[in-house]
């Protein structure tokens, strides 16, 4: 994070060198989270992700479940069940407890990488609805609002964006 604040921080510096050869720079200010998670493209991809892996999430459900009745059967029974059974009972209790932590991390994984690939797209719209923007106005550099302190509400430039993305 620090690496992050410390490029920014380069960044602003140069381009002040930069803009110091132009009379008067242009900024703008963008709340990137507002815009993506107010975007109707944000909704769609969450209904979109949720369709494409209920069926794996149901199917942990049910390895949930399967688990839990080994378990339960377990306990209710090793009482009167031969040591061979109460054995293969248990080492199916444990293989289902490795299938069900290996299916669940697979599962994460997977919507983690397609939520990141959605955003990424939903983002590559906004720099495009954002470069438009900021040619249309003369803008010459437009900052994240996320990494700004404070900013004059006449530069922000966030709900023109989201009106272009609808």
């Amino acid at each position: 994070m620090k690496l992050i604040r410390y490029v920014a921080a380069g960044l602003i510096l140069t381009s002040q060198c930069v803009f110091a050869a132009q009379d008067n720079p242009k900024f703008g200010v963008v709340d990137v989270r507002q815009i993506v998670e107010g975007s109707a493209m944000m909704k769609t991809m969450a209904q979109d992700l949720e369709k494409q892996f209920n069926p794996q999430k149901e199917a942990l459900v049910k390895l949930q479940k399967q688990l839990e009745e080994s378990t339960e059967n377990l306990e209710k029974n090793k009482a009167t069940m031969s040591p061979k059974d109460r054995k293969a009972l248990e080492d199916s209790i444990n293989d289902q407890r490795n299938q069900l932590a290996q299916s669940e991390q697979k599962f994460r994984s997977e919507v983690y990488q397609a939520q990141n690939e959605s955003i990424g797209k939903i983002m590559d719209q906004v720099k495009v609805k954002v470069s438009e923007i900021a040619s249309k106005k003369g803008i010459d550099v437009v900052f994240s609002s996320n990494e700004i302190i404070w900013s004059n509400p006449k530069i922000d430039l966030t709900n023109e964006v989201e009106k272009k993305l609808k």
